[in-house]
């Protein structure tokens, strides 16, 4: 089975990179196309020697504002460049639903061919909250898709609460999927199976990732600080590329611990030197970060209503919380100590949830179902 990947943010992506490997292990041919901005940054094509990945320069800078005539000059490369792949496409997964659903919904209309569709952060937070006239283009992309993604149920709520019309949630509900991200199998291989010890009254807090206004770190930091003041003992581990001399600022606390960049190795230690992982973003469609976590046996704290909120029940492998409210967060952390050895018992008992090979399980499925269907029409 061949498999058109559209997936403009494959570069710099980690979990791209992991999910098609995985896919290509179980036969599946992946042709995996990524648009670039002319005289974008070559090292990129790197990563194209010898593999089934095409990313020619398509557009300019001007042609991300003018959304329609960016998409046509994709499209036209695509079906220039590219055609003898097109013609033996079975199915086509747009990894967005603006910048890549637009080009999979205009390559159904011209070669009907089928395809799936997952929406992410940015098709919420910019394209469907900031470009609203171009709502329609993306209803329209979920109308016409074979099946649409979710990472999570908290991003599929609010989508449809904000931006679906009543008269067309049923329609776009049935065909409706939430698969949340993987972990790398680094993690997998590594999970912790022995539950660990805490120490009363000292709080060992871990966050991991870019340091910027909206993975909210600063509210973490004033939690602790509200958790010190109570004469709790607080370490807080920071791990994560910090580019801005305001948020450096915020990190020069006794309390705090940080690290730019460390390798894999040199992560899990921090995890498992840790007790619990709080991020408690603004705004999220997944959040790997949790998944990492979890798989080193330490509870999470994440933002309610965003990306990783319902992926479990309130409480059993975490709490979710108001992310700009500094007690909810204070008091999710004293939460998760109190409640420690039932909420590491589950997380322990956790199957392979996001686990790549279970996760490509499921996507191989729904490629085969749309190849099926799409041969009795």
């Amino acid at each position: 089975m061949r498999v058109l990947q559209i997936a403009n943010g494959y570069f710099g992506n980690r979990i791209y990179y992991n999910f098609f490997n995985t896919l290509e292990e179980k036969n599946i041919d992946n042709i995996i196309f990524v648009p670039q901005k002319i005289n974008c940054n070559k090292e990129n094509n790197q990563d194209c020697l010898n593999k089934n990945i095409f990313a020619p320069e398509c557009f300019s800078y001007i042609d991300r504002f003018f959304f329609r005539r960016k998409e046509k000059k994709i499209l036209d490369v695509l079906k220039k460049e590219y055609n003898k792949y097109l013609q033996s496409i079975d199915v086509i997964h747009a990894h967005t639903l603006f910048s890549n659903g637009y080009i999979a919904y205009l390559l159904n209309k011209s070669l009907n061919i089928p395809y799936i569709v997952a929406i992410r952060n940015t098709d919420i937070n910019i394209f469907f909250k900031y470009r609203y006239f171009l709502r329609r283009i993306g209803i329209e992309v979920m109308k016409n898709a074979d099946k649409i993604i979710f990472l999570s149920n908290a991003s599929k709520k609010e989508v449809f609460c904000k931006y679906i019309k009543p008269k067309d949630s049923n329609l776009l509900l049935n065909k409706t999927v939430v698969i949340p991200n993987g972990v790398d199998k680094f993690w997998i291989e590594n999970k912790i199976r022995v539950p660990k010890k805490i120490k009363e009254n000292e709080f060992k807090i871990i966050y991991v990732g870019q340091i910027n206004k909206n993975k909210n770190v600063k509210s973490t930091i004033l939690a602790c600080k509200e958790l010190i003041k109570d004469n709790k003992f607080v370490k807080f581990t920071v791990v994560g590329e910090c580019r801005s001399n305001k948020f450096k600022k915020l990190l020069k606390e006794d309390f705090i611990e940080y690290h730019n960049h460390c390798s894999k190795e040199e992560l899990i230690s921090y995890y498992r030197e840790s007790d619990v992982f709080v991020m408690p973003s603004i705004k999220e469609t997944f959040g790997v970060v949790y998944a990492e976590a979890l798989t080193q046996g330490i509870p999470v704290i994440y933002t309610s209503g965003q990306g990783f909120d319902e992926q479990f029940k309130n409480g059993e492998v975490g709490f979710s919380v108001n992310c700009k409210n500094i007690n909810d967060i204070k008091n999710a952390i004293l939460s998760a100590y109190m409640n420690y050895e039932d909420i590491q018992n589950r997380i322990l008992k956790l199957r392979n949830v996001f686990d790549w090979n279970v996760i490509s399980d499921e996507y191989k499925k729904l490629y085969k179902e749309l190849v099926w269907e799409n041969s009795k029409i």
